[in-house]
């Protein structure tokens, strides 16, 4: 065997984590969106949106600042996606059946790369039976035309955005976030919270347990602004993410925030407000959390069943694993409106006389 063959250094057989040195490695665990896992068998994070008479779309993934969407196109027998113009570069694999273009004399069949540059036009055919799934990154504009060659419409990453999340709000199926986040395309109210971050970080260097707790409070937050139902305390991560209760959005949180802003830590008025955002409808399920006509709140939201000791330990290992706690589909979501008197209570400490 040739030696350029045969690595000089290979990896390790033991199937562990290594903890790999690398430079600026707490600016990427701090900002970096972390690994994803989209599961394209099931519609639990996707599901198949309707695109034409024959065909069907299941959306993976978005970056809006390359104008670049990854998704499934599913055509369900013979059939014809009519001639388009590609303003991008496209990378497919044909996934099953089989698929041709008009333009061209091959066949792609399971496992086939298809690439395409721009500049080009083409008129997508399946002949199989079962039709063909393609599974393909998509960059730039797409311009599809008539038998005429008017142009009928152009769709970018923004038209499949709006295309998967319609379906969903017309559908009642929960929307979940496949945009690919980083510091430079985050929501306003986000990139606060993250510069509050930046601040709280700097303050810790002079050691002071308010600021460890106001970082902690801050890197535990989620995008949605709910603060996890169970943590992990060695690593001050979400172990569990539900139960979600509503005291500690609307109150217990607040609370916490403002001492750490009178302390002169920062400003964390949009944390607070994500947070209540959160137990105001801005929830998986989309419902308000508190009922100021009744002057109540409701608990919470949970899953439909409570996780033992077993499958919090199972969790939170898999947190450790995969950078993220698991997140159950918003079908497995119910509100809990048993809350306390204590609860509102917290309420009234957090917000009588302001």
């Amino acid at each position: 065997m040739s030696t350029a063959t045969v690595m000089t250094a290979p990896p390790s057989d033991k199937a562990e984590i290594v903890d790999v040195p690398f430079a600026h490695k707490d600016l990427v665990q701090r900002l970096s969106p972390g690994g994803r896992y989209i599961d394209a068998q099931t519609d639990v994070d996707s599901p198949w949106v309707p695109f034409g008479d024959n065909a069907a779309i299941k959306h993976l993934a978005f970056d809006v600042r390359q104008n670049l969407f990854s998704n499934i196109l599913w055509v369900k027998g013979p059939g014809v996606i009519g001639t388009h113009f590609h303003r991008g570069t496209i990378t497919m694999v044909c996934l099953e059946g089989s698929v041709r273009y008009l333009e061209y004399d091959w066949v792609a069949t399971p496992g086939g790369l298809i690439l395409e540059t721009p500049g080009e036009s083409h008129t997508l055919v399946t002949d199989h039976p079962q039709g063909c799934k393609l599974f393909g990154w998509m960059q730039g504009p797409i311009e599809f035309y008539d038998e005429n060659a008017v142009l009928v419409d152009t769709t970018d990453v923004w038209w499949f955005i709006n295309h998967y999340e319609t379906y969903c709000r017309e559908n009642g199926i929960a929307i979940v976030e496949l945009v690919i986040a980083d510091g430079s395309n985050v929501e306003p109210h986000q990139r606060q919270r993250l510069d509050g971050r930046l601040v709280v970080e700097q303050r810790r260097q002079e050691g002071t347990g308010a600021d460890q707790i106001a970082g902690a409070l801050l890197s535990l937050q989620r995008q949605d602004g709910a603060w996890p139902g169970l943590v992990d305390p060695v690593r001050t991560e979400a172990a569990v993410v539900y139960p979600v209760l509503s005291v500690t959005q609307v109150a217990v949180a607040p609370i916490a925030l403002r001492a750490a802003s009178e302390l002169g830590l920062g400003d964390f008025n949009s944390a607070i407000e994500s947070g209540l955002n959160w137990a105001n409808g801005g929830n998986a399920l989309g419902l308000d959390l508190v009922h100021e006509a009744d002057a109540r709140i409701d608990r919470g939201i949970l899953t439909k069943r409570k996780p033992g000791a077993l499958e919090r330990g199972i969790s939170s290992a898999a947190r450790r694993i995969r950078g993220q706690a698991f997140e159950p589909d918003a079908r497995q979501l119910i509100i809990d409106p048993a809350a306390s008197s204590e609860d509102l209570g917290w309420v009234l400490e957090a917000w009588s006389g302001r």
